[in-house]
């Protein structure tokens, strides 16, 4: 139709005005919005009606099928003499909905735009603006100034990133080897040792009461009696408290001891369970109060996913008599107690340092030095943290362990300035062992990612030898380890464990023969390029799947037979 038009109204037409008539069906006026197509007989009559039930779906869908452009033609050949849309406007429909809801996106974004650009305009929020506040601030705040700096690749650098850490002791180092990154510690140390931003110094009172810490060391004794004599009395000076002054005591009604292992952890149970059980019953022969242990728990690793969340859970139970008077009597009412009876001892490892948040917790016995101070810092804030009671840390060391000897006999000046012990942990990202631990990973993510052509599961297999990208990701890893360490000799250990990953994956490559190499096998007739990390031996393409993946245990086997070396 519009080839026919277009010769009438071309380049050069003199009339000012240009008609076109084309024929219809006699009546088509009279029927044209009757809405039932097929009164009139006619084939242009029929065409019409096409026309505008095509052009509705157009709009709505963007496209009219082939299903309108069949029945048009079984009406031209007189097999049809009304259109059908019903499928049409089925498939149109999910489109219909997306298309609506994305007007209405289209419409909230603008009138959000609008509304911020009425908000910019009415504050006059510009950058100069905002930086002439800040000034201001500054100024009544009796701050120093803003100075402008500008340093290539700190400052501007719009992919900074901010970041917290518990110490900054060879941060520097640590962020560059991680992050090849400079860092920059923000804000900087305040004028007042005891207000530095990052930490504040508060004298202990009644609104902080904060930590009390305790060191003993039973020489000439036993460990394990060293432990059974701590924790009866720590648990029954408890008691006496508790039955003097009721919920006011409960800070230290629930024990919480910490440990170096879980085999020194699993030894204590057995002593909680048997010899301190028997003693505290008979503790009102030693000045003190007898009382029965209930309730024991343990938190490490060994617990479930699902047993922490309730071990948690009932660790905020308090200590209180009515409580207990409540629960009797609903125990004899046949009733279930509306109550959890509280834990009297917990026996955790390192794994209450962190997340464990349990401000009732009042009292703890630490069963030897740990080996690092942060560990030992983390643990030991996990009492004391409530305004309700101060908090008690004991530690009892072991007088046979020189590293617990040596933190006795300087306990009061290493409590003082412990966080200055804080050790500085070693980043060797690029060492041996770590490269042939998380290369293949890197590398085979590298290839699969930087382009699409190897990027489907089944393209493991079709990389050739001389495919660029070998060059591009062994030169990006070769200059990322370079920037981080600066060290000659890393660089040649990535260069060949690249080279020897790219050997072994082409031999898999040209060894396809009634098999398809994948990144993952998929069953069938297919092999997998990575292997998950398990029991059997570590290969080049073996890969972890979380960082939280360690080595095996290894079991020692003591051989008693007179043989290998010899003293002369």
């Amino acid at each position: 139709m519009e080839q026919r038009n277009g010769r009438v109204d071309r380049h050069g037409q003199k009339a000012g005005e240009v008609h076109i008539h084309h024929f219809v069906g006699q009546g088509f006026d009279a029927v044209r919005t009757s809405g039932k197509v097929g009164d009139l007989e006619a084939d242009l009559e029929f065409l019409m009606r096409a026309v505008l039930k095509v052009e509705t779906i157009r709009e709505d869908l963007g496209k009219v099928g082939p299903v309108i452009a069949s029945q048009v033609e079984e009406a031209m050949l007189g097999r049809r003499s009304h259109l059908d849309t019903t499928r049409a406007e089925q498939e149109a429909e999910p489109v219909r909905r997306m298309l609506k809801f994305e007007r209405k996106l289209r419409d909230q974004l603008e009138k959000l735009a609008s509304q911020l650009h009425e908000t910019r305009h009415e504050l006059d929020l510009t950058p100069e603006h905002i930086e002439n506040v800040v000034r201001v601030g500054l100024e009544l705040a009796e701050q120093p100034a803003l100075i402008p700096v500008e340093v290539n690749g700190i400052w501007p650098d719009p992919t900074g990133v901010v970041a917290s850490t518990a110490t900054i002791r060879r941060a520097a180092n640590q962020v560059q080897k991680l992050f090849v990154r400079k860092l920059d510690v923000f804000p900087p140390q305040g004028t007042s040792i005891r207000d530095s931003f990052f930490a504040i110094q508060r004298p202990a009172g009644p609104e902080y009461p904060g930590r009390r810490y305790l060191g003993i060391c039973a020489f000439g004794r036993r460990y394990p009696v060293a432990i059974i004599r701590s924790y009866v009395a720590h648990m029954a000076a408890a008691q006496v408290l508790y039955d003097k002054y009721d919920r006011l005591a409960d800070p230290w009604m629930t024990l919480t001891g910490y440990f170096n292992s879980i085999r020194e952890l699993a030894g204590t149970r057995r002593l909680v369970e048997d010899d301190i059980r028997a003693r505290l019953r008979d503790a009102d022969q030693r000045g003190l109060a007898k009382r029965r242990v209930r309730s024991l728990e343990e938190l490490t690793s060994s617990k479930s996913g699902t047993d922490i969340p309730r071990i948690l859970e009932r660790m905020e139970s308090t200590f209180d008599k009515s409580l207990e008077a409540q629960r009797t009597a609903e125990r004899k009412a046949g009733q279930k107690p509306s109550s959890s009876v509280p834990y009297d001892v917990i026996l955790a490892t390192n794994m209450i340092s962190v997340g464990v948040d349990i401000d009732r917790l009042g009292l703890m016995l630490v069963a030897g030095q740990p080996k690092n101070t942060s560990e030992y810092i983390q643990a030991t804030s996990r009492v004391g943290r409530s305004a309700d009671g101060p908090g008690l840390v004991c530690t009892v060391f072991n007088w046979a362990r020189p590293w617990d000897l040596s933190h006795y006999e300087r306990f009061e000046h290493y409590h003082e300035t412990f966080y200055k012990h804080v050790e500085a942990l070693s980043v060797t990202p690029f060492s041996a062992r770590a490269l042939d631990r998380g290369l293949s990973g890197v590398m085979v993510a590298l290839m699969r990612l930087w382009d699409n052509h190897l990027n489907g599961n089944q393209k493991a297999g079709v990389v050739g030898d001389t495919d660029p990208l070998w060059a591009m990701v062994s030169d990006l890893l070769r200059q990322r380890a370079v920037n981080a360490g600066h060290d000659s000799a890393v660089e040649a250990r990535i260069l060949s464990m690249i080279a020897d990953r790219r050997e072994e994956w082409l031999r898999r490559v040209h060894n396809q023969k009634y098999h398809v190499l994948c990144y993952k096998p998929e069953g069938g007739a297919t092999v997998g390029l990575l292997e998950n990390a398990g029991d059997r031996d570590w290969k080049l393409f073996t890969c972890l799947n979380s960082l939280r993946d360690v080595e095996g245990t290894v079991d020692l086997v003591l051989d008693q037979r007179v043989v290998g070396l010899h003293i002369n």
